[in-house]
Order: C-alpha cells, then sequence, then structure tokens
C-alpha cells in the first residue's frame, strides 16, 4: 500500500510539475513579448546609427583613394613619375620619382627623388634625394646619392653627402659615408659616419 501511494505521490508531484512548467512557459512568453516590445522602441535608433558608420567609411575610402597613387608590391615601373598626390611605392621603379606631396617608398627607386613634404623610407634609393623635405630613413633602409634638404632623421643607411639647412640626426643603427652640413646635427651613440661634419 505505502508502495502505491508513493506512485500517486510521485505522479502528482510530476503532474504539478508538468502544469507549473506550462504556468512558467506562458509566463515566459510574456516576458519575451515585453522584451520584444521594448526592442521596438530601441529599433529605430540603430538605422541612423548604421548609416553614420557607413558614411564614415565611405569617406575614409574617398580620402584615401583621391589623395594617394599607390604602386603595389608586384608592379615595375620603367619611367620617371610626376605626380601632386601622395604617393605610396611598394614595388620598383626604374626612373625619377617627384611629388609635390608625401612620398612613402616601401620597395626601390633607382633614379632621382624630388619632394616639397616629407620622404618615408623602408626600402631603397639609388640616386640623389632633394627638396623642401623632411626624409626619414628607418633601420635597414638605404639611399645611394646626395640629399639635399631641410631635415634628414636618420637611422638606416646613406652613401653619399648630406647637406640639411635645419637639422640632421643620426639614430643608433645609422651609417653615412659621405659628408655632412647642416645647422644642427645629433649623432647617436653606434651611430658610423665616415666623412666630415661641418655645423653652419
Amino acid at each position: 500500500m505505502e508502495k502505491s501511494t508513493e506512485k500517486k505521490n510521485n505522479f502528482k508531484v510530476a503532474f504539478d510539475e508538468i502544469i507549473k512548467g506550462k504556468v512558467n512557459t506562458s509566463s515566459n512568453n510574456l516576458k519575451e513579448e515585453k522584451s520584444s516590445e521594448k526592442f521596438e522602441e530601441i529599433e529605430p535608433i540603430l538605422p541612423v546609427a548604421d548609416k553614420a558608420v557607413n558614411n564614415l567609411e565611405i569617406n575614409f575610402k574617398h580620402n584615401s583613394n583621391s589623395d594617394s597613387t599607390i604602386i603595389s608590391e608586384e608592379t615595375i615601373i620603367e619611367g620617371s613619375i610626376k605626380t601632386k598626390a601622395n604617393l605610396i611605392i611598394r614595388g620598383d621603379i626604374n626612373g625619377d620619382v617627384e611629388s609635390e606631396k608625401d612620398i612613402e617608398i616601401i620597395g626601390n627607386v633607382v633614379g632621382n627623388v624630388k619632394g616639397n613634404s616629407t620622404i618615408f623610407l623602408k626600402g631603397s634609393i639609388n640616386g640623389n634625394v632633394s627638396g623642401h623635405i623632411l626624409l626619414t630613413l628607418i633601420k635597414e633602409s638605404k639611399v645611394t646619392g646626395d640629399i639635399n634638404g631641410q631635415e634628414l632623421e636618420c637611422d638606416g643607411s646613406v652613401t653619399g653627402n648630406v647637406n640639411a639647412s635645419n637639422s640632421v640626426y643620426l639614430g643608433p643603427n645609422s651609417i653615412v659615408k659621405g659628408n655632412i652640413i647642416s645647422k644642427s646635427i645629433t649623432v647617436k651613440e653606434g651611430a658610423q659616419i665616415k666623412g666630415s661634419m661641418e655645423i653652419l
């Protein structure tokens, strides 16, 4: 008798739990409806944010494409380049390069480079560099030719004479094989110079 009453009690407990489960699921449905109502209140704000983000992306792409000329890594150009835009050279140029804006050379140029702003070198130039420029050479970059500009920041290698009207900074990895003339010359420990230095 005790076993049958236990079974009945267990059945009642199970039945009660099933009923309670239905009640809980219906209350969950109410909660979901309430949460979806809250989501609907927020939803109109989202498209405005999306439009703003899309505009930022469009403006960024538009500016980068219109303001820069890019020579890709696998490109070899036989001939000179002259541009009024920023110039990024990742490939190889066999000819002179001239830009009225910034020049970034990651690849190699065999020819003279002339600029009116900044020239940033990660690769190599086999030719003279000139203009109203700040020339920056990072470690392992190389110029084989004379440099005539306003400022030189060098942590790479220069084989040629340097004439900078404002200042020359030689970092610890720099190697200069040539004479240096400038108003201000800073030489960090480790820099190697094979030539004379003249401060104006």
